[in-house]
């Protein structure tokens, strides 16, 4: 009868101890929201709020630290921030999950050419046209990366294809007046 009790005894610590523990790890651990919000994530970057969306994102990357989505919109705002050579990290690492990621493909663009990296830079603006030649913001900065290497009839062609799909953008009628 003893020996039945001690078993008893034992069993009830054990998952007393067992209950102890998962209190302790569940209170260490920060309140997040269980699902990356995308929504918010663009409009924070739409705001230029590069600060407040590196923090929201850096709280997931926590948890999730693969999440193409979550390491996306980090490369991103690591760009708002003017951290070129963060955001083409970040950028690489969305690579590594998904190669034809658009976006990612974009930014490391961008910050190839923000280091001075011309050639490069236009092997990836090329690989986010090849996915979407409607992308008026790759064509405009394809334009601006032609312009750097003193291609600049090629890069007038460029700006007035993005004008083509977008006449009303901003950066592709600025790059273009900068080319001409």
């Amino acid at each position: 009868m003893t020996d039945s009790l001690d078993k008893g005894y034992n069993s009830f610590n054990a998952i007393i101890l067992v209950a102890i523990v998962f209190v302790i790890l569940i209170s260490n651990f920060p309140e997040i929201d269980a699902v990356f919000d995308l929504e918010k994530a663009q409009k924070l970057l739409d705001e230029d709020k590069g600060t407040e969306l590196l923090s929201y994102v850096e709280e997931f990357l926590k948890f999730n630290p693969n999440d193409e989505d979550v390491l996306f919109y980090k490369s991103a705002a690591l760009w708002e921030l003017n951290r070129y050579e963060d955001a083409h990290i970040y950028a690489d690492k969305v690579l590594s999950v998904n190669l034809n990621n658009e976006g990612a493909l974009y930014i490391k663009a961008k910050a190839l050419t923000k280091t001075e990296k011309y050639d490069i830079a236009l092997d990836y603006i090329d690989k986010v046209i090849a996915i979407n030649s409607e992308n008026y913001k790759a064509l405009s900065w394809k334009g601006k990366i032609l312009y750097e290497l003193g291609k600049y009839e090629d890069a007038i062609s460029y700006h007035d294809e993005a004008l083509a799909i977008n006449a009303e953008s901003d950066s592709a009628l600025e790059r273009k007046g900068e080319a001409t």
